[in-house]
């Protein structure tokens, strides 16, 4: 699943390491290996000291890609960051200001770590990042090892809460979840999907959580259950359930991360940003019997896809929708 890095600004300027001539190897390496072979990139980027419309580290990155006199070393750099710019999530400031010396993001960069982990911090000069964070010099992307990360399975389940936990990142920084749990046995899985997407760090936006599953013989009682489930840890956000007429659910298991795009009058469009598809999901049979369940991330034209037809299907039924 998705794994999330951070970047000193410093990455992006040829002119913090001048003694380096590897620079544009570099950063050339990171657009093959992350933004140019996969179908889904399979990364976010921490947009550090986030602290209102974008991000204080955008400001900083292009402020030092300006200051680039070297006309090809500065279009490199302007590439890799216009690829990391569409994978940015939000990461509101650990200090007053980090500076404009790596040291300072190095330092933010860790201390948004131990808020919540970070996979792979890369700075130019690994001595600008705190040694218990996970740092990395910029020379490392060269080795094939590096990008190891990006391709780990997860373990073996054992609890609901491990199952869920590959999805950590979408949870977190979606706007909006729309999750299609077709049947009863996926109730869980939704639950502690839920429970994952409220546990935001204070100030953090609530999500609002769309739920798709067919309706049960007893709606009330298990619209009970989830509320008694749930209740502690929504913290203002919004849960709907999408109740599908009984043997008409949509049949696909997903997670759909959005974000919300504001026209005006208290109405948004939502817009897919993530979108993973599963084989099925730990817990709607015996965890012992079954092969493991396979998690797909999706392209963006096909999580839309899923989306407008969820849309377009529960309007054409008639889906009742109830607020949790």
């Amino acid at each position: 699943m998705l794994k999330e890095f951070a970047f000193t600004p410093q990455v992006f300027d040829p002119n913090a390491s001048p003694h380096d001539p590897r620079w544009r190897e570099y950063i050339r390496a990171i657009i093959l290996s992350v933004f140019r072979v996969p179908a889904v990139p399979p990364i976010v980027v921490a947009g550090m000291h986030w602290d209102g419309d974008e991000s204080g580290w955008e400001g900083a990155t292009r402020a030092l890609i300006e200051t680039i006199s070297d006309d090809e070393s500065r279009r490199d750099a302007q590439a890799l960051f216009t690829q990391v710019s569409k994978h940015l999530v939000r990461r509101a400031p650990a200090q007053d200001w980090p500076g404009d010396e790596e040291p300072g993001w190095g330092l933010e960069a860790a201390m948004a770590h131990r808020f919540e982990p970070l996979h792979r911090i890369l700075a130019q000069r690994i001595e600008s990042v705190p040694d218990d964070a996970p740092r990395a010099p910029l020379a490392a992307v060269m080795a094939s090892d590096f990008w190891s990360v990006l391709h780990e399975e997860p373990p073996q389940f054992k609890t609901m809460a491990d199952a869920v936990a590959p999805l950590r990142l979408i949870l977190r920084h979606s706007d909006m979840l729309v999750l299609s749990m077709p049947y009863e046995n996926c109730k869980a899985f939704a639950v502690e999907c839920i429970r994952q997407a409220c546990t935001r760090p204070s100030g953090a936006r609530r999500p609002t959580v769309h739920i798709h599953r067919e309706a049960p013989p007893h709606l009330e009682a298990t619209m009970a259950s989830i509320r008694s489930e749930v209740v502690q840890v929504l913290n203002g956000a919004e849960v709907l359930v999408y109740f599908w007429p009984w043997r008409e659910p949509y049949r696909e298991r997903l997670v759909l991360g959005c974000r919300l795009a504001d026209l005006g009058g208290g109405k948004h469009r939502p817009t897919v940003r993530w979108g993973v598809a599963m084989t099925h999901l730990w817990g709607e049979g015996d965890p012992a019997a079954e092969a493991p369940g396979t998690y797909s991330l999706l392209s963006t034209a096909a999580g839309m896809d899923h989306l407008k037809r969820l849309q377009l299907q529960a309007t054409a039924l008639g889906v009742r929708v109830v607020r949790v």
